[in-house]
């Protein structure tokens, strides 16, 4: 391990951290925890604190197993990136193509339960939809309404395998029509099943080959591997989200009050010993160090000490947004994340003069600023409340305020502003400057009058349903 000052870090403040994580580390909150930081490629401070199994009395190692639940759905987008290098599919290609029951879904048009009216496809499920959470499935867990009260009441949450668990799914009317709305999902588990297909080999044995031993992850795989049980980590929380009649409510209730119980002992563990439930968008195991290789792999565009796993431009659209406008920002149960996109949690960047205003936003609170053309002039109402401005400077500078009070700049349809220079022209006054142009496609903002469709810039316009850029390189990308 590299020291943190050969790489541009301080010492003295990565010290910081372990104190920092040892006052969530309580009978309420956490029982441990691994830290990992990297720069340039070289880790500069790994660390372990408090115990991996309270019952026991063991103690956190940096070496410690767990369980990575939805961190497995980038590593399963990257295995199929794969496939798709090799030309085994199109973006465009409708489900059905490879997976038949996919052509016969319903779609709930409303009514509850009881009197729940379905209609037909508008249009096919592609891939493309599938890898962006917009394809219509869901989770049992989460309360939107009817289509997750049958998710729940069939238990999607089984022990099925591949095969079996999207049979089962293909029965059940999707919550929307396709490319209508964005919901997390089991799309994940379904590109899974579409790798088992395409490469004919078990997704275990495929992330194996393709993955983990290329990028040397020794410790990661859908069960822990021989001899290193020992470091297996019990897991605690408020309730397992998988139980057929957990929800996202409850789950987060239960956490409110202080419940983090012991929910799985690392013996009893399905991940404890070979098994064949497989999923593209959980089950894996790892570790902080192998889940760095292949954070790794992804900063290096595609390739690690090396080993190439992915081409560079595949891996630029694999981190860069798809999600149109009318889909930003997008929520998860109530709670919305502007201009954020899947898979590895990083912004897109934008271009404010294309959003036509700017939106500050804080929490779930919106204010907009400014007018047509790009840009922000001032906020016209005075409807910024004075503790968002920052104190050290007299406005906002793009998409990081100085002295950042939790405040961030967004453009019209949820994509973030980049950071720029900070202005001192008054305490409600901002300024934009030049930014580089839409890297995404079909994120043309809506006008603030209707007006007849205008191609612009960076924006595929033509027959291509995903753009210029789509066309030239019809590369895929991550969803978490």
């Amino acid at each position: 391990m590299e020291t943190p000052e050969s790489v541009g870090m301080s010492s003295e403040r990565l010290a910081r951290i372990r104190p920092a994580v040892e006052k969530h580390i309580a009978e309420d909150k956490i029982a441990g925890a691994v830290t990992l930081v990297a720069r340039r490629g070289q880790i500069v401070h790994l660390d372990a604190a408090g115990l991996a199994d309270r019952e026991q009395g063991k103690a956190m190692r940096t070496d410690t197993i767990f369980r990575i639940y939805s961190m497995t759905k980038p590593v399963t987008s990257a295995a199929l990136l794969t496939l798709y290098e090799k030309g085994c599919f199109q973006l465009t290609d409708p489900v059905a193509k490879f997976i038949p029951a996919f052509a016969d879904l319903k779609v709930y048009a409303g009514g509850d339960r009881a009197n729940m009216e379905l209609v037909d496809l508008e249009r096919p499920v592609t891939v493309h939809d599938l890898m962006t959470h917009t394809s219509g499935l869901t989770y049992q867990w989460l309360e939107y309404g009817s289509v997750e009260e049958m998710y729940r009441e069939l238990d999607t949450w089984t022990d099925d395998s591949l095969p079996e668990f999207v049979a089962a799914l293909a029965e059940l009317p999707l919550a929307f029509q396709p490319g209508a709305a964005w919901r997390y999902s089991v799309a994940h588990d379904v590109l899974a099943y579409l790798i088992e297909i395409l490469s004919d080999r078990p997704l275990d044995a495929y992330l194996q080959e393709t993955l983990f031993e290329p990028l040397g992850m020794v410790d990661t795989g859908f069960c822990v591997r021989e001899g290193a049980l020992d470091r297996f980590s019990a897991m605690y929380g408020s309730l397992r989200i998988e139980e057929s009649d957990s929800t996202a409510m409850q789950w987060y209730m239960r956490a409110a009050e202080g419940v983090n119980e012991c929910l799985a002992r690392p013996e009893e563990s399905r991940e404890a010993a070979p098994h064949s439930v497989f999923r593209g968008g959980n089950g894996l195991v790892s570790t902080a160090a192998d889940y760095w290789r292949f954070a790794q792999m992804l900063l290096g565009n595609g390739a690690l000490e090396g080993t190439r796993i992915l081409g560079r431009k595949t891996v630029e659209l694999m981190t860069t947004n798809h999600l149109p406008a009318e889909l930003m920002p997008y929520e998860l149960q109530g709670m919305y994340s502007p201009g954020r996109r899947g898979g590895h949690r990083s912004r897109p960047i934008a271009d404010a003069g294309v959003g036509g205003r700017i939106r500050l936003v804080r929490g779930s609170q919106h204010v907009l600023l400014g007018g047509p053309g790009g840009g922000v002039d001032r906020d016209p109402d005075g409807a910024v409340p004075a503790e968002w401005v920052p104190r050290d400077c007299g406005g906002l500078s793009g998409g990081r305020v100085p002295g950042d009070r939790g405040l961030r700049a967004y453009g019209e349809g949820g994509h973030r502003v980049p950071p720029l220079r900070c202005t001192r022209a008054g305490a409600r006054q901002a300024r934009v400057g030049r930014v580089p142009p839409l890297q995404s496609t079909r994120l043309t903002p809506k006008p603030a009058t209707p007006t007849p469709e205008r191609p612009q810039k960076g924006v595929g316009t033509e027959s291509h349903p995903y753009g210029a850029r789509a066309r030239a390189h019809p590369g895929l990308w991550s969803s978490f």
